[in-house]
């Protein structure tokens, strides 16, 4: 499902910024934040309000609860490596 494969993705990014940044001796946020961008879900985001304001609740309400799933992913597939990037 998308949200396995998304929360599978993000452990996959996490895990590569904080090899690339133990490699170039840098903070691991600069390569994991702009790895993240693409896997944040804007669209379902957008859609969801859109359906919202034309008054279509079911599909509205379909999209929301996608993206709050993919949200809540990304979170707990990041979340050891913001920990630790925040106590350094």
């Amino acid at each position: 499902s998308v949200v396995t494969s998304t929360f599978f993705s993000t452990l996959f990014i996490a895990t590569s910024a904080r090899c690339f940044a133990v490699w170039r001796r840098c903070p691991s946020m600069i390569f994991l934040i702009p790895g993240l961008f693409p896997i944040v879900p804007g669209a379902g985001i957008y859609w969801s309000f859109y359906y919202l304001f034309v008054n279509n609740l079911d599909k509205s309400l379909d999209f929301g609860l996608d993206g709050c799933l993919l949200d809540r992913k990304v979170k707990r597939g990041t979340q050891g490596e913001t920990r630790r990037c925040l106590s350094e």
